[in-house]
């Protein structure tokens, strides 16, 4: 098995500081991988909103204009990575849906990563359907990078690879040997445990140290650790918490259950609450 190769990063800028940090990260990954960076924002589009020719005309006309001027802005950036980085830069500007616009570019592009700013949900509506890096992540077919924050000069120092107790506990395995061949990171094979099922624990550190053991064969620094809490999402964000400057690996398909998207699922507990960078993979296809 060998590592994914990054070659098309996609990074989604809203001109937010939260955008600043996700260019950060994406900037780092690019230079470690010498990817080709897409600088995307997208324009909500306002013309649905009117109920009258005139009011839709005006509508249709504004998006035009911020769209433009959006352009503008991602070929100033551009320009800046590019001077300072020295990486091959595109732009794009899109009026559209923010999620499922980006989601259209990554496919026609063939983007191998998604990285993304995130604050976490915001109000009841937020709360209930998850932020627009939340609603991304469910259901890219690229990996999604959320970041809260820059990355510090040395990188991702620590990988927290997330096992629940599932049968799919490799599905993740090549996109965290990815990261952790690229920055030389520290690989923390965590084994999740409800509070009320201490019995699967034993079951769990033999999960644990299989996943383990196929790092040390690829000459990756890995640990085994576990952690307990009420929910699994609890017991994950206890053990991340201690690693800011860390990257958290998730999987989207079993971490993301529809059935639970009104009641903090464990992918959406985890992306909102975290401190540290989440990547989240898509399911194998």
């Amino acid at each position: 098995m060998k590592p994914h190769q990054i070659r098309i990063i996609l990074v989604p800028l809203d001109f937010s500081r939260l955008a600043a940090h996700a260019l950060n990260h994406a900037e780092r990954l690019a230079r470690r991988s010498r990817a080709r960076v897409i600088l995307v924002h997208v324009v909500k589009p306002y013309a649905d909103a009117f109920g009258t020719i005139g009011t839709l005309s005006a509508a249709l006309q504004l998006e035009k204009k911020m769209e433009k001027e959006a352009g503008r802005r991602l070929q100033t950036i551009a320009r800046a990575v590019i001077q300072r980085s020295r990486l091959n830069v595109e732009t794009i500007a899109r009026i559209g849906p923010v999620a499922a616009t980006i989601t259209k570019i990554a496919s026609a592009k063939r983007a191998d990563i998604i990285v993304m700013g995130t604050h976490g949900a915001s109000g009841l509506m937020e709360n209930l359907i998850g932020s627009t890096t939340f609603r991304l992540a469910a259901v890219s077919r690229v990996p999604v990078l959320s970041v809260h924050r820059s990355l510090k000069q040395k990188g991702y120092k620590h990988l927290v690879y997330l096992v629940r107790d599932r049968p799919r506990a490799m599905d993740k395995f090549l996109w965290a040997l990815t990261f952790a061949g690229l920055f030389k990171t520290r690989v923390h094979v965590v084994g999740l445990i409800r509070k009320d099922q201490k019995e699967r624990s034993e079951r769990m550190r033999t999960l644990c140290a299989q996943v383990r053991d196929k790092f040390l064969a690829k000459g990756i620094d890995a640990r085994t650790a576990f952690s307990t809490g009420d929910q699994l999402s609890d017991a994950a964000i206890q053990y991340a918490k201690k690693l800011p400057d860390g990257l958290v690996v998730i999987t989207q398909d079993h971490d993301f259950r529809l059935m639970e998207l009104f009641k903090a699922p464990f992918s959406k507990k985890v992306l909102h609450t975290n401190l540290a960078s989440v990547l989240t993979i898509p399911p194998r296809r």
